[in-house]
């Protein structure tokens, strides 16, 4: 029996997508990313001056603030003090946003040593889920109330899902190991068993993604490689949904019927009946896919179907509307 043009021109990306898929465990689904203007981190001969200024008038104070609560207190002021520095003298602000992070975390007192870390990344070029990961790391050996840990485990599978979706798998690992530790401390069979689950998961992740390497060695040589361009894009955004990333890889990648949809939807159509054909484009490739690259295709019908709702009339919008219904059905039912 024959199979739609379409579909038989793209059944051998879907069948190696879904392999990759299977390999790597699971897909997450996409999130936004966001990134600022940041500063470079203060020199280090900034950073030795700012430190000895730091020293001569909290010396004492760090040297005795030896309990949990201590810690706590005094990163907090630390803390306060780099806020206050940040707009005269940033190296000051560098290393006591650092010096609070670092008492803050010996104290257990991770909420504060985050904010901390917030403050370090949202002013300079940092890398925030790191420098968590590394706070946690610490944080944990102080904690030791079970329902403490259990909130512990709660922190640190949040942030390995941010760990995941930005590919940051060394983080996402060394979480793991922190949600493993503090699983047991909380003495919940279930959670550690879970916990487990999970960092099999991300291992398995991490393996599909190392090996995607050698495309992004390729495209460093040669950025219209088309193999590599598909190959990237269909990571980004046929596995993971993240179309702000995926959509220029596949704008220059070898499948044609891809190449062109991701074409029309960077080209960014402002009309309703523009927005719809965006739509149904996707709606369409979608149909020679599994889950999860067939999940996310409708998400992504779903987001111009959405743009599209306002402005049309009749039968083009009833359509719309029902097709926003089938994709939110498919998302509720957890078919990804």
């Amino acid at each position: 029996m024959s199979c739609h043009p379409t579909r038989c021109r793209l059944r051998p990306l879907a069948d190696g997508l879904l392999a990759l898929a299977l390999a790597a465990g699971a897909a997450l689904l996409g999130a936004q990313e966001t990134a600022g203007k940041r500063r470079p981190v203060p020199g280090k001969e900034a950073q030795a001056a700012a430190l000895k200024l730091v020293n001569e008038i909290f010396g004492d104070d760090i040297a005795k603030a030896k309990e949990p609560a201590a810690r706590s207190r005094l990163a907090a002021q630390l803390l306060q003090q780099g806020r206050d520095s940040k707009k005269e003298d940033l190296a000051a602000a560098f290393v006591l946003y650092r010096e609070a992070r670092d008492l803050a975390a010996a104290a257990g007192d991770y909420p504060l040593a985050f904010q901390a870390v917030e403050e370090m990344t949202g002013e300079f070029d940092l890398p925030a889920l790191e420098l968590k990961a590394g706070v946690l790391t610490t944080a944990a050996k102080e904690v030791n109330d079970p329902e403490a840990n259990k909130a512990l485990v709660d922190v640190a599978l949040r942030l390995i899902g941010e760990a995941v979706d930005a590919d940051s798998y060394p983080a996402a690992a060394r979480l793991g190991e922190v949600a493993e530790a503090a699983a047991k401390k909380a003495k919940v069979v279930t959670l550690v068993t879970a916990v487990r689950k999970r960092n099999e998961e991300v291992a398995a992740l991490r393996k599909g993604f190392d090996r995607l390497q050698p495309a992004f060695d390729r495209l460093k040589t040669d950025p219209t490689d088309g193999e590599a361009n598909l190959e990237l894009g269909g990571y980004y955004g046929l596995l993971k949904g993240k179309w702000a990333k995926a959509l220029p890889y596949l704008a220059s990648s070898s499948n044609e019927a891809l190449r062109e949809q991701a074409k029309r939807d960077r080209a960014e159509p402002k009309d309703g009946k523009g927005q719809l054909a965006v739509a149904d484009g996707w709606w369409e490739l979608a149909k020679g896919f599994k889950d999860p690259a067939h999940l996310n295709l409708m998400k992504r019908a779903g987001y111009w179907y959405e743009q599209a709702a306002g402005s049309l009339t009749g039968l083009s919008r009833t359509k719309a509307v029902k097709r926003l219904d089938a994709i939110a059905a498919l998302t509720q039912g957890g078919a990804g």
